[in-house]
């Protein structure tokens, strides 16, 4: 049984599976997916503990060392349980390490690690969003199957295209531009919640002021700069990772759109810093 992005199963997930196992099977394997760094909501928080309490002493247990203070009671430590290389970037092995060292604020290791992605994965940044469009449709103009669309942080920070409902995501993801509910129509866009776990070819992420960086530093909409109530660390874990989720969603390569407004401008330089190509200038 494989249960993906385990540090997401809701409380009383763990116990039920695990129940169900025992009860029905003779034997059998549990093999728990945990994807880090992309947990966006406080019930991911203590997930993986959940599964550790929930194993009955006759589970043998298997992970990788750094997922000892967790599992403590691991019986087998290997660290080729812990899965390091990207496939849904297929044609940028260093886009993960480039886009966490961005979070994270850390400009010259992402500078560093940009110049090593290759130009097969191109990363464009552009203050116009019909361009960025464009690019989509000119690019895969001959191709059906590949699929891009604008993809954007779940906080209102300003007005912007609706949400896509739920009930509205495997046509988004699958049908081809032109048909009813297609992402390539640039009529809706997706947030982290519904692109977690799947991805485009060409995705443009669509900036938000709920991220903003300052200078020195990333600054999100929880901070008490931006208003008189002190959150958690917590709140701004979740914010990072939303973002986290959203640049990492494509397979050919990515757009970040920045709005062409004031308050907007340090974080564009932030981007153009590092060396991301401008759109229009790359593509004539």
């Amino acid at each position: 049984m494989v249960f993906d992005e385990g540090q997401r199963a809701w409380p009383d997930e763990p116990e039920k599976l695990i129940n169900l196992m025992s009860k029905c099977l003779d034997w059998g394997v549990l093999l728990i997916l945990v994807g880090e760094g992309q947990d966006i909501y406080q019930k991911e928080i203590g997930s993986l503990q959940i599964w550790a309490d929930t194993l009955s002493p006759d589970w043998e247990v298997a992970c990788p060392s750094k997922l000892l203070p967790v599992f403590k009671r691991a019986k087998f430590v290997e660290d080729k349980l812990n899965l390091t290389v990207s496939l849904r970037t297929h044609t940028a092995g260093q886009y993960s390490k480039f886009v966490n060292m961005m979070i994270a604020g850390y400009t010259k290791e992402a500078k560093d690690l940009l110049g090593q992605i290759g130009e097969d994965f191109p990363i464009y940044l552009t203050m116009d969003l019909s361009a960025a469009q464009q690019y989509c449709i000119n690019r895969y103009h001959e191709e059906d199957h590949k699929h891009y669309g604008m993809i954007t942080s779940s906080k209102e920070a300003y007005p912007w295209y609706p949400k896509i409902s739920k009930w509205e995501w495997g046509p988004w993801y699958v049908l081809p531009r032109g048909e009813k509910g297609s992402s390539g129509n640039f009529e809706k866009v997706a947030t982290e919640f519904s692109c977690q776990g799947l991805e485009l070819d060409m995705p443009i992420v669509c900036w938000k002021d709920d991220v903003l960086w300052d200078g020195q530093k990333w600054w999100t909409i929880d901070d008490p700069k931006w208003n008189d109530i002190i959150h958690d660390n917590v709140d701004r874990k979740h914010r990072l990772n939303s973002y986290r989720v959203l640049l990492t969603r494509g397979r050919d390569g990515i757009i970040i759109y920045i709005p062409n407004e004031s308050r907007f401008k340090s974080t564009y330089e932030f981007f153009k810093n590092l060396g991301i190509q401008d759109l229009e200038a790359a593509n004539g």
